[in-house]
C-alpha cells in the first residue's frame, strides 16, 4: 500500500491531457487568452495608477491653495500683511 506513482497513474493521465476544442472552431489557445487578460488587466491598472495620481496632484493644488489663503488671513489679522490698496493714498 505505498504511494507509488506507476507509469499509468494519475501524473500519466497529466500528461496526455489535448487542448479542448469548441465544435467548429479552433484549438482553444490559453496561452493568448491569458495574455490578452493580463494586457486588459495592466491598461486597468494603468488607468487606476493614472487616475490616482491626477487626484493627488488635484488634492496638493487644493493644500497648497488652502495654505496660502491662510498665510495671507495671518498676515491681515497680525498687521503684517498690509493691504495694497491701503497704501494708494498715502504717498
Amino acid at each position: 500500500m505505498g504511494s507509488r506513482v506507476s507509469a499509468h497513474g494519475p501524473l500519466c493521465l497529466l500528461l496526455r491531457l489535448t487542448v479542448p476544442k469548441i465544435p467548429g472552431k479552433e484549438k482553444v489557445d490559453f496561452d493568448d487568452i491569458q495574455k490578452k487578460r493580463q494586457n486588459k488587466d495592466l491598461t486597468e491598472l494603468q488607468a487606476l495608477i493614472d487616475s490616482h495620481f491626477e487626484a493627488r496632484k488635484e488634492e496638493e493644488e487644493l493644500i497648497a491653495l488652502k495654505d496660502r489663503i491662510m498665510s495671507g488671513a495671518v498676515q491681515v489679522a497680525t498687521g503684517a500683511g498690509g493691504h495694497p490698496w491701503r497704501s494708494w493714498g498715502q504717498g
